[in-house]
């Protein structure tokens, strides 16, 4: 009552305030000075229940996120450890667990389901998955399972990754001698960090610049021709336009069609991936997949499959590689601590990729996208019900405030 008076008198926007005869003329309640005695207590009283009721709720958060780091740890890493609980966690909703994990096992799940951490989740789904914090961890496994080749199965009959990865090359070697492509300067520190990450036969680790053609806007080219303005011929992708996964539209400049033209090397006329490679958000890593022509800012690289290549590597699965645990670890493996850190082309060139056969690139792409709604679902839940319990404590407060005795 007292704040909705003074929201309602103040007067500012940037320093917001009320003056002193606003403020003295505000009227309190007032009840007899007994009562204000009996209103206290009570509002004590129910103050301390609130902070019991929150250490509670507090605790049970967090054994529920200790536990299923646990669980996700072993399930992900066959040499952690995995505490055996004597108590069993209480399933909240049966039916709706059931139904959950359906979708998320399907009827091709690629993960042992005699995993000792598996089963366990699966016991306890609806309970483990009642805090975000669980389902963020959820999301980091189901990608760290699919770069393992672990969320769905092999199939024998897929043609190899190997000679898939064999044709790219060839059709790279054909662009360079017809003169089409040029070939980019590698690091020359190049580096293979992922002997601790073992991989289906069936699949093969190849370089960026083996399926790639990565490069970026040169900073004389873009003082020399850059004009941005606010509405144009050609959408213009900056730093801050690229988010993990998609591209933000919002805050868009413009170059006109003969500037594209002239600087055709970086501009986007097919899909590919878009990279941040110095500045604020620095290896966040978004596909590009728009019909019509857009162009490359400074700060922005892209990963572009090679000229009839297109349809020999899954992007989508690229892309939820890059934001894969292993991923990001790849991205930052040659980072420098600097005043203005930065990945260098050649570095991009240096990420290692693991590559499925690429049917089972689009299974894992189509597995990943259901367990991702699967988790969009779990988060809504959560809301939901964080707003039915906030509705119910209001009611249990408006009750006890009820049942103080009458004067």
């Amino acid at each position: 009552m007292f704040i909705n008076r003074v929201e309602k008198v103040m007067k500012g926007v940037a320093y917001p305030a009320i003056n002193d005869g606003d403020f003295f003329q505000s009227i309190f309640p007032l009840p007899p000075v007994n009562e204000q005695h009996r209103i206290v207590v009570k509002i004590e009283q129910l103050m301390a229940r609130c902070d019991e009721l929150e250490k509670l709720r507090a605790e049970r958060e967090q054994r529920r996120i200790s536990v299923h780091a646990a669980a996700i740890n072993r399930l992900t890493s066959p040499t952690a450890s995995f505490p055996r609980r004597r108590e069993s966690l209480t399933a909240e909703n049966h039916a709706s667990r059931t139904c959950a994990l359906e979708d998320m096992r399907g009827n091709d799940d690629g993960v042992d389901s005699s995993n000792e951490a598996w089963q366990f989740i699966t016991q306890h789904f609806a309970e483990l998955y009642a805090v975000k914090p669980n389902v963020a961890e959820l999301r980091k496994a189901i990608l760290q399972l699919a770069v393992m080749g672990k969320l769905v199965p092999q199939n024998p009959n897929d043609p190899s990754a190997r000679q898939t990865l064999n044709e790219i090359q060839t059709q790279k070697l054909r662009l360079v001698e017809r003169k089409l492509l040029k070939i980019g300067q590698t690091t020359e520190d190049s580096k293979f960090i992922n002997s601790d990450i073992s991989i289906p036969d069936a699949w093969v680790w190849a370089k960026g610049a083996e399926i790639f053609f990565i490069t970026k806007l040169a900073g004389f080219e873009y003082t020399k021709h850059f004009n941005l303005t606010d509405n144009g011929d050609i959408p213009v992708i900056r730093a801050q336009n690229v988010r993990p996964f998609s591209i933000e539209t919002d805050n868009l400049k413009f170059i006109d069609r003969k500037t594209s033209e002239l600087l055709e090397r970086c501009a986007l006329t097919k899909p590919a991936l878009l990279v941040t490679f110095i500045g604020a958000g620095i290896g966040d890593v978004a596909l590009f997949d728009r019909p019509e022509r857009w162009h490359l800012a400074p700060n922005v690289a892209k990963m572009e499959p090679f000229t009839d290549c297109e349809n020999k590597i899954n992007l989508r699965f690229i892309n939820y590689f890059l934001i894969s645990t292993v991923g990001r670890r790849e991205i930052f493996k040659h980072l420098k601590s600097t005043a203005q850190p930065s990945i260098s082309m050649g570095t991009i060139r240096d990420i290692d990729y693991p590559l499925p056969p690429l049917p089972e690139q689009h299974r894992i792409v189509a597995k990943i996208d259901s367990l991702m709604a699967l988790c969009d679902t779990l988060e809504q839940q959560i809301d939901a019900a964080t707003s039915k319990q906030t509705a119910l404590l209001d009611a249990v407060m408006a009750q006890g405030i009820r049942e103080l005795p009458c004067v």
